[in-house]
């Protein structure tokens, strides 16, 4: 139940209770009200602002088009590009909850076409390519005397090569990736200024962790970290790109430098400064594939984690293969501890005794590692069951059995193996029954107001989040920012985001292209939410005509997506 619908049932319930009030409470009397609307000057996104609200009921409406109506979005809305591009729509908006709230008035937005706007960074050498609800480009390279030049799968900031183009006159511009159709930018002409002779170029990914290098007959370098206050750290025959260890430097300001392997008096290039994000794990649902074969294809994205499942009474010789086949191709397990039924019906002591021989035995320094060489692969993080809230694999869902189950699981796998990390599964929204009916509250305050709910917060070290659907509507996307407000204190873990091809979200049908930029979408917001740590797709492949999740098609070759995400993260 939304907070708005939420107050007014307190409110009826005071009434009820003999009690009486001078006035309804703030939050009640702003729905109803109508929001007040603004259009940014970019076109593209609209804010709606009513004191008291903070998801709204966004209708665009186009002549000769049926109206769409987008539910429980949290402001700024954006006009989708490649929907409304090109087109003179107008946008109203009320506050979500009951259909009676009252719209704003309508405001008439000419939304620019689907091209990219271009911006030149101050060094002439970055490019920036800005288009909602796309990350991906492909970029163009133009100067006289030179063959065109075209750099798919980019991704903003874009780096004209220095040597290749330093001191010449280019023309550039970008379109979405994707069909060629793709309309492109305006182009902009940028005078790339000259490298200095035996300086590195340096250029920073998006993530804020991988610094490249480039120097004409260069493969190795030497890069330098500071950081006010500490001892620089060098860093010796590096290949690029160098990746900042955000378990050493996360969450803070450094400054980068780099010069050639070999002489010290080799120049340094200039210094940049970076804030490191703090640390972001990427990883994969079912990396191996239904053949279990494409482990090493996967470990090729950049990715670190596998999810896996351990099922509650698995034979030690499957879950030792399992973890194996992990290791072997350079994957760490994330284990999901699983039973599926009546949470409260599961043997608890049973539970207690299995999963401290789990942790002891795959946990950092646990006895399956012992006399191995990959022993730095162990998981440290394991999930303790998967959507406990869902009738689909729980059929009367149980918040207050599932924070006593994570509360004493928990205690006596740590107890095990103090070395290990858990993950709570929390569900930001109401839930249903088996016998139909929902919840009157949320399944995060549910869990959290039980007896053992603020225990099992304790022992959580972050909760998950599975934002499957809409970009923009409650229930989706924007699910992980609601489950950060209901557990600011906690890391949040995306362990299974995905978008599935031929389905319809926000009424675009997903195509390989679009399931390829949405990943990148949400990869972006990832990246600047510090509190948000794990990030892992579901899943590497098909699971059938109508599962269509994976980055690999059937045959197993790569879909866009695939691309995308090893830009994004290698």
């Amino acid at each position: 139940m939304r907070p708005v619908v939420r107050l007014v049932v307190a409110f009826a319930l005071l009434l009820g209770s003999g009690l009486s009030l001078a006035g309804p409470p703030a939050a009640m009397a702003a729905a109803t009200a109508a929001p007040t609307i603004t259009v940014r000057a970019d076109r593209w996104h609209v804010d709606a602002t009513l004191a008291g609200t903070d998801t709204f009921v966004f209708v665009v409406k186009v002549a000769g088009q049926p109206d769409a109506y987008y539910q429980d979005v949290f402001s700024p809305f954006v006009l989708d590009p490649w929907k409304y591009g090109g087109l003179p729509v107008t946008v109203s908006a009320r506050a979500a909850g009951a259909a009676s709230h009252p719209w704003a008035p309508a405001v008439r937005v000419d939304v620019p076409p689907a091209k990219p706007v271009l911006t030149v960074a101050a060094d002439r050498r970055h490019v920036m390519a800005t288009l909602p609800m796309t990350a991906s480009f492909v970029f163009s390279v133009k100067s006289d005397g030179l063959p065109d030049y075209y750099s798919s799968y980019s991704t903003s900031p874009f780096l004209i090569d220095p040597w290749k183009y330093g001191g010449r006159t280019v023309r550039l511009g970008a379109r979405a990736e994707g069909p060629a159709t793709n309309p492109w930018s305006a182009s902009v002409q940028i005078e790339v200024p000259a490298p200095a002779p035996d300086v590195p170029v340096l250029s920073v990914r998006p993530d804020r962790r991988h610094v490249h290098a480039t120097l004409p007959g260069v493969t190795r370098f030497v890069f330098v970290v500071k950081v006010t206050g500490q001892p620089d750290v060098y860093f010796s025959n590096v290949t690029a790109p160098f990746v900042i260890d955000q378990a050493r430097f996360g969450g803070r300001s450094v400054r980068v430098s780099a010069r050639a392997e070999g002489p010290v008096d080799n120049p340094w290039a200039p210094e940049i400064a970076i804030d490191v994000p703090p640390l972001k794990l990427f990883g994969i649902d079912d990396a191996h594939g239904p053949q279990s074969t494409a482990g090493a294809d996967a470990k090729q994205l950049g990715i670190t984690l596998n999810r896996i499942n351990l099922v509650y009474g698995e034979s030690v010789q499957s879950m030792d293969a399992k973890v194996a086949l992990d290791a072997g191709n350079g994957l760490t397990p994330l284990p999901i501890l699983v039973q599926y039924g009546s949470i409260s019906q599961f043997d608890l002591a049973g539970w207690e005794r299995w999963a401290a021989a789990v942790t002891a035995r795959y946990g950092p320094g646990g006895s399956f590692w012992q006399g191995r060489t990959d022993g730095h692969l162990a998981p440290t993080y394991f999930e303790v069951l998967n959507e406990p809230y869902g009738t689909w694999f729980y059929p009367n869902p149980e918040p207050t059995a599932y924070a006593t189950f994570f509360k004493r699981v928990t205690t006596a796998a740590r107890a095990a193996n103090p070395a290990t990390k858990f993950l709570l599964a929390a569900y930001p929204h109401t839930f249903k029954y088996a016998n139909g009916s929902w919840s009157s509250q949320s399944w995060d305050v549910l869990l959290r107001d039980a007896p053992d709910g603020a225990a099992s917060l304790g022992l959580a070290d972050g909760v998950t989040v599975h934002p499957y659907g809409s970009y923009t509507e409650a229930r989706g996307w924007p699910s992980v920012r609601a489950v950060h407000r209901d557990f600011p204190g906690h890391p949040v873990w995306i362990t299974e985001i995905g978008y599935r091809i031929n389905q319809i979200v926000d009424g675009t049908a997903v195509t390989e292209q679009v399931q390829a930029m949405w990943l990148q979408r949400t990869l972006a917001d990832f990246m600047s939410w510090p509190w948000a740590h794990g990030y892992l797709w579901f899943k590497w492949a098909d699971y059938g005509a109508d599962n269509m999740w994976g980055v690999v098609r059937p045959d197993g070759t790569h879909r866009p997506s695939y691309e995308t995400y090893r830009a994004f993260i290698s």
